[in-house]
């Protein structure tokens, strides 16, 4: 019995020397008072699929259960190097587009993005990002703005991926309004086809060393 009570008296004084230990905590995130700056680690594939369209006719862009197929102007904006809300005029000597207008908030509002057509029109800048956008085009976006062919006080020119003459190369067509759902004039310089034609609109490089094409 007295070897019992002498070990209980043992433990109970071993737990009541236990105390709690004096740390400092951190009540903030540690790189405020650091000297050292935050790192953030981005990891995405690096393959040949970044030379693909970034629309391919065969995804759910907005989410609502359905395959967006063609062109949809009054339910998606799409991504790229032109404004949605902006037209812009083809340059033949410059060989680049040069935006002439842009939408005011009440039409971007009703999500207005055609543009004077006929011959001499122009093209909507929404329409282009979506015959013309790869995917590495909208990754360059996002990280840096785009790539920049020429960059100065001045003049910024944004020039669009690298397209290989191969399966990589790609394109988008228009057969008529009943087909496709909306008017290419809104939204081109081109008329509606005819004879049982399509427009077709092709995106490649034709030779090393030179700026990707767009052709229709």
């Amino acid at each position: 019995m007295i070897k019992r009570w002498l070990v209980s008296l043992l433990v109970a004084g071993w737990t009541g020397l236990a105390t709690a230990g004096n740390l400092t905590l951190a009540d903030a995130p540690l790189f405020v008072a650091q000297s050292a700056p935050p790192l953030v680690m981005l990891t995405m594939s690096r393959d040949h699929k970044l030379y693909y369209e970034a629309y391919n006719d065969a995804s759910d862009l907005n989410d609502d259960g359905q395959v967006d197929t063609g062109y949809k102007p009054d339910e998606i904006d799409y991504f790229g190097y032109f404004n949605s809300y902006a037209c812009y005029d083809y340059d033949s000597g410059l060989k680049r587009f040069v935006p002439k207008s842009v939408k005011t908030p009440a039409q971007v509002a009703s999500r207005d993005k055609t543009c004077a057509g006929g011959p001499a029109g122009e093209w909507s800048g929404d329409f282009l990002n979506y015959l013309t956008t790869s995917r590495m085009d909208a990754l360059r976006k996002v990280f840096y703005g785009g790539y920049r062919s020429a960059d100065t006080k001045d003049l910024t020119v944004l020039e669009r991926a690298f397209i290989p003459q191969d399966a990589h190369s790609w394109g988008k067509s228009y057969d008529s309004i009943q087909a496709d759902g909306y008017d290419i004039r809104d939204y081109s310089p081109l008329d509606l086809p005819v004879g049982g034609k399509r427009h077709l609109f092709a995106n490649t490089t034709l030779s090393d060393g030179a700026s990707p094409s767009f052709a229709s």
